[in-house]
């Protein structure tokens, strides 16, 4: 299904249930600031592109905008638990959208797979923590907002 652009219409919603043994990862692409004016005769028309191995979800652009917003959940990736498969790096990009031509890369951040470990094994801790507890919610998510300057 096609979005603004021409570019796939990003989904929002809750996740679809795990399969056993895989973890599920929900990024938001909630906004941008002062990005750089990037076409000769325009300003910026921003989307963000979020990778995580062969698996890419893209936001809808919005036109003329150097400060976006888009508060929009992406659908969410599987991410396997350590030890059965190595996660690859997340890979999250602001581009500018041209109607002519590939987008133009405004900015890009990596978070490593090493990193995505860590998010993992902490979530895992507090698992443990609230066992004998009565364990945690069936619909507890753990979850953290970072903010992310762009390379």
């Amino acid at each position: 299904k096609s979005g603004k652009g021409g570019l796939p219409e990003a989904t929002a919603g809750p996740a679809p249930p795990p399969r056993a043994g895989v973890w599920m990862l929900e990024v938001t692409a909630i906004s941008a600031r002062n990005l750089p004016k990037m076409d000769t005769f325009g300003t910026c028309d921003p989307f963000v592109r979020v990778e995580l191995g062969p698996h890419r979800r893209e936001t809808h652009h919005i036109a003329g905008t150097y400060d976006p917003a888009w508060h929009l959940p992406l659908e969410p990736f599987e991410l396997l638990k350590p030890g059965e498969k190595n996660p690859r790096d997340l890979v999250a990009e602001v581009l500018d959208w041209d109607k002519m031509g590939s987008p133009d890369l405004v900015g890009r951040h990596v978070v490593t797979s090493a990193n995505l470990h860590e998010f993992i094994q902490a979530f895992e801790g507090e698992v443990a923590r609230h066992k004998g507890k009565g364990g945690l919610p069936a619909a507890r998510r753990w979850s953290g907002v970072k903010e992310y300057g762009l390379e």
